[in-house]
């Protein structure tokens, strides 16, 4: 769930609660972050049992906003959510950590006859102290050892009922994630593929242009647009080929340069495979088929 960018210890303290949410406990120094979270399946809530502490925190890539966390407060993460923080504070940053897919919160929300916004939940970030949230979770934790699994079964279905009514559909003003990459995200990652269309372009430029890990920005840029960034890159390379073969006067081997291919031979592998045809034969027949522009 977490990469170590920094000190941090996740303790799995019971991985699996009668209910179907896991549960970790996160113990780390604030001085030594920044500290990242990387997206996940599950939908994560975090309940803050240390100190109260400030932090920026950066969502998918969007700007940082700051965070004020009391005693209690609670914290909410959609699934494939990347977070990154940066405390204000020398504390111990100490939270608890339950996650749950995201349709068991569905199914509390449907039994307790409150519409639950699948598909489009929002990060949220409760700043005040939520006394219930705080009780249930540490009743959770002194039950954990104890042989009552009924018991266990019924704190933590409490809280998710908790949760529902509380903390779901609540605004803070943060970004909403939805499956894949947000428009704005997706034109800033496009727009630096045009940009720099002549240039190699790795996979961990693209997911730092998008703020996300490599691994979940190749997920969520797959969900928004059917494919992979490599193939998505690929297919754009091609189309501006062929824009340049219609419409300039350049060679085959400096349109192959100007496309990010490292070779002519490479560019007219490329272009034949995905054309069916050479770069010179798709040339000739814009030019029978009166698709190349005048050059006077």
């Amino acid at each position: 769930m977490a990469e170590q960018l920094s000190q941090c210890s996740m303790v799995p303290v019971h991985n699996a609660l009668p209910s179907g949410m896991s549960l970790s406990v996160f113990q780390h120094e604030a001085a030594l972050l920044p500290f990242h979270v990387s997206g996940q399946e599950n939908v994560s809530i975090g309940i803050n049992l240390g100190r109260p502490f400030q932090a920026d925190v950066r969502l998918a890539g969007e700007k940082k906003q700051m965070v004020h966390a009391s005693t209690g407060s609670v914290m909410l993460m959609p699934a494939h959510c990347d977070a990154h923080y940066e405390y204000h504070h020398f504390n111990v940053i100490r939270t608890v950590g339950l996650t749950c897919l995201p349709h068991l919160l569905e199914r509390t929300a449907d039994e307790i006859g409150l519409p639950f916004p699948s598909g489009d939940l929002s990060p949220v970030f409760l700043q005040e102290p939520d006394p219930q949230a705080h009780l249930l979770v540490q009743s959770i934790l002194q039950e954990l050892n104890q042989e009552t699994p009924l018991l266990l079964e019924t704190l933590t279905t409490l809280f998710s009922a908790h949760i529902v009514r509380q903390i779901v559909g609540r605004s803070k003003g943060l970004p909403k994630v939805t499956a894949g990459l947000p428009p704005h995200l997706m034109r800033r990652v496009t727009d630096f593929m045009e940009e720099h269309m002549h240039e190699a372009i790795t996979l961990e430029a693209l997911a730092q242009i998008a703020g996300l890990s490599t691994y979940y920005f190749c997920r969520m840029f797959k969900q928004s647009n059917g494919m992979p960034p490599h193939q998505f890159l690929a297919k754009k390379r091609i189309e501006k080929a062929k824009r340049l073969l219609a419409q300039t006067r350049l060679s085959v081997g400096e349109i192959g340069f100007s496309t990010g291919f490292g070779s002519a031979s490479q560019f007219s592998h490329a272009f034949k495979k995905s054309m069916r045809c050479t770069p010179q034969e798709y040339r000739q027949l814009g030019k029978i088929g009166g698709r190349v522009v005048s050059f006077g």
